[in-house]
């Protein structure tokens, strides 16, 4: 059994940034204002939009997702 220690945690914030960027997928949906998002891949977007649309039970022709990027 290890000990436990106390650990402090220390929040700075970042001068520069990390130079990581990250594409966020999105769907808003216009029938009940509910948004869904990952980062960096659409597919899982597209599936639970379709599942959701489905569960509201309206027809539908295309799914729009949005994506815009993150930088860190």
């Amino acid at each position: 059994m290890s000990e436990q220690q106390d650990v402090k945690v220390e929040y700075v914030e970042l001068v520069e940034p990390l130079g990581i960027t990250y594409r966020m997928y999105a769907f808003k949906c216009k029938y009940c204002g509910r948004v869904l998002y990952n980062i960096n891949d659409p597919k899982p977007v597209e599936k639970n939009a379709k599942k959701h649309l489905d569960a509201h039970n309206v027809k539908y022709d295309s799914i729009t997702i949005g994506w815009f990027d993150v930088e860190t």
